[in-house]
């Protein structure tokens, strides 16, 4: 090992879970929680399971298969409503032109009136 004890393998492997779980608890009380969130977490996860994730062939196709899945599911269908959504964007300006929205306010919410939007041309 590095630091020429016997220890500092164990050390690195607390040090490497602390790393991932430490943050993966913190990302976990988040209201708004993302995949990408997860991202930090990553390296660590693959060095202390990565020999063990490779270790047969078996477990190699299967490490293969799963990075594809994930790379199908979060690089193509889940981003796959942006660039239609990007294209339709001129078309509804066009649609909304001359409209407004205003919001009550919050003061005359509470003096009476029923909080919400209004559209006028």
């Amino acid at each position: 090992g590095c630091g020429g004890g016997g220890g500092s393998g164990r050390a690195a492997r607390v040090t490497l879970w602390a790393t991932f779980l430490l943050p993966l608890l913190a990302l976990s009380t988040a209201p708004h929680q993302e995949p990408r969130f997860l991202l930090p977490c990553a390296l660590p996860l693959v060095v202390l399971a990565g020999p063990a994730a490779t270790s047969t062939r078996f477990r190699r196709v299967l490490w293969v298969l799963f990075n594809l899945l994930g790379f199908v599911f979060f690089g193509v269908l889940h981003q796959s409503g942006v660039a239609p959504a990007t294209a339709a964007l001129p078309g509804l300006a066009d649609a909304a032109a001359g409209y407004t929205m205003d919001k009550q306010s919050a003061a005359e919410a509470a003096v009476g009136g029923v909080g919400g939007y209004t559209m006028s041309k």
